[in-house]
């Protein structure tokens, strides 16, 4: 790693660092923090929704909105954030760190008003945007290749990871009402955040700086396109889906059910534990051998009877639904991100080759809670699991023709 220091503001143009033995992990640390304050800051609405409903009557589809902007700042921003950061990664990232903090105290200066908290959002959606870009990107570079696929799991959980902070700071507050300290407490965590990153500044933005000419492979062919795009579409309605489930499970357990707000955010609690807990392990069992398109398909197909069925069940049996649905929700996403790298072979992978993916992603995380909540507009949630029972049916058989087209192009690429 390069030992002189860059300053936080300035253009880089040094090179990017060499080629290292082992796994620098303060750099894998740092880059986690980072996707996993992003996730954080944009999940944090969820157990605090039913509040902030109740005190300002905001409509389900402004509810939706509020956490569809952090997907839709994505969408818009990722990839031409991606050109600038590779030459001004300090600016980018601070103004990341900025655009975040400035996005909570909008909200918190005059939540009642929703224009007001949707704006406020919008700038905690930019700040979104550089974080959950910069961060796997330090974290997989500051990665020896033995360790490269732990890391590659690692960064997997960002989601389910950010989600437990999340819910574990509001949980104390939401019996009170106070949802205000959620926000209080993202500003504090960004803060600390941004601190360890500019102490660290010489290691973590020359990570995020201009790759080397090296990375640069061939394009895609025709028919492996079909698949990174089919690839995308079934990330876009299966991320869609859960964050649907993931944003309205509070609302619906406060709603339809009777529970406190507290209760409903320790139940929340449930299928992300499982979610982050197969991430992980969801690598090892792919390294063991066990069947790629039985994991995906089977895992993704499980969760459409969830959708269905779990809301007519008994307490004992709901907790069951739920935790199972958690479990292959975190199957899925693993599977979706290992894509390029069974398609195309490890030396062929580079970013290009990942954005219909994440696009995708973003496509359905914008679309998804804005549709859940036009559906029980009038609260009536009839109509909420047979809609997104289909929308999760397309995406298990989405995932079997990936599996089924990545059998047949294994053999032509060498695999890591």
């Amino acid at each position: 790693m390069p030992a002189s220091r860059s300053t936080l503001w300035s253009p880089l143009t040094t090179s990017t660092p060499a080629e290292h033995t082992g796994t620098d992990w303060t750099g894998v640390t740092l880059g986690l923090a980072l996707a996993v304050l992003s996730a954080f800051q944009m999940l944090k609405l969820a157990p605090a929704l039913p509040l902030m409903i109740a005190a300002y009557d905001y409509s389900y589809i402004l509810s939706g909105a509020l956490m569809s902007i952090f997907a839709a700042a994505g969408l818009v921003l990722t990839a031409p954030l991606g050109r600038l950061m590779e030459r001004w990664p300090g600016l980018i990232l601070g103004g990341g760190f900025a655009a975040m903090a400035l996005g909570n105290l909008i909200l918190l200066a005059d939540a009642e008003q929703g224009a007001v908290a949707l704006i406020g959002r919008g700038f905690g959606g930019i700040g979104y945007a550089v974080l959950a870009l910069a961060g796997p990107v330090i974290a997989n570079r500051s990665a020896s290749a033995d360790h490269l696929p732990i890391v590659a799991g690692l960064v997997a959980a960002w989601v389910p990871a950010g989600q437990i902070v999340a819910l574990a700071i509001a949980w104390p507050f939401l019996d009170a009402g106070h949802w205000q300290a959620i926000w209080w407490a993202a500003l504090i965590l960004t803060g600390i955040v941004a601190v360890c990153v500019w102490l660290r500044r010489d290691l973590t933005l020359p990570l995020i700086s201009r790759p080397p000419d090296s990375a640069k492979h061939a394009r895609p062919s025709r028919s492996e396109w079909i698949v990174l795009i089919t690839a995308a579409g079934v990330f876009g309605i299966w991320s869609g889906q859960y964050l649907a489930f993931m944003t309205w499970l509070p609302k619906n357990l406060v709603s339809e059910n009777g529970l406190d707000p507290d209760t409903a955010a320790l139940i929340n609690l449930i299928p992300v534990v499982g979610v982050l807990a197969m991430c992980v392990l969801t690598g090892f069992l792919l390294r063991a051998g066990f069947s790629y398109t039985a994991l995906f398909f089977g895992a993704t197909a499980l969760q459409v009877p969830i959708w269905l069925f779990a809301h007519a069940l008994d307490p004992v049996s709901g907790l069951v639904a739920i935790a199972v649905y958690g479990i292959a929700c975190g199957i899925t996403p693993v599977c979706l991100f290992a894509v390029p790298g069974r398609l195309l072979g490890g030396e062929r992978v580079s970013p290009w080759a990942f954005a219909p993916i994440m696009s995708g992603r973003n496509i359905g995380s914008l679309a998804a809670p804005i549709l859940l909540g036009a559906l029980i507009s009038n609260e009536d949630w009839t109509n909420v699991w047979p809609v997104f029972a289909a929308i999760t049916a397309a995406s298990a058989i989405g995932a079997l023709w990936i599996g089924l087209s990545l059998s047949r192009a294994e053999g032509r690429v060498s695999l890591r």
